[in-house]
């Protein structure tokens, strides 16, 4: 039979299983901010690797795994969705982060709306 101690110690694994990723990442991204790509922010790269978390997509740029790029504020400039009413998976499967692969070329100039993505290794 369990004892009180041992029904304690396997609820205190379980919550610290369940809560471990979410506490993970927090720490994670104050050591390693992710570089949110903005309105003002010009960027030109290859995405080199993905790092996805709970379908939460950041990406590396030329090879440098010590910085994070977020790509989720971007959506297809048809979508007149509103993100608020829409579930996690739904939202997920919208932003541009989630469609991004390795060898992708990005490329945006300041001030711009517009966000072009190259597919493949192709950059003429």
């Amino acid at each position: 039979m369990l004892t009180e101690y041992t029904v304690k110690i396997i609820l205190f694994l379980v919550v610290v299983c369940c809560a471990a990723p979410y506490l993970l990442r927090e720490i994670f991204w104050v050591l390693y901010p992710p570089v949110r790509i903005s309105c003002e922010r010009a960027i030109v790269g290859r995405i080199t690797d993905v790092d996805m978390n709970r379908y939460y997509y950041l990406h590396h740029l030329d090879g440098n795994t010590r910085r994070y790029y977020d790509f989720n504020e971007f959506v297809p400039a048809t979508s007149t969705v509103n993100r608020d009413s829409l579930t996690q998976y739904e939202e997920n499967t919208l932003v541009l982060g989630a469609h991004l692969r390795v060898g992708d070329y990005v490329t945006k100039a300041a001030r711009s709306i517009h966000l072009v993505v190259r597919r493949g290794s192709d950059e003429t």
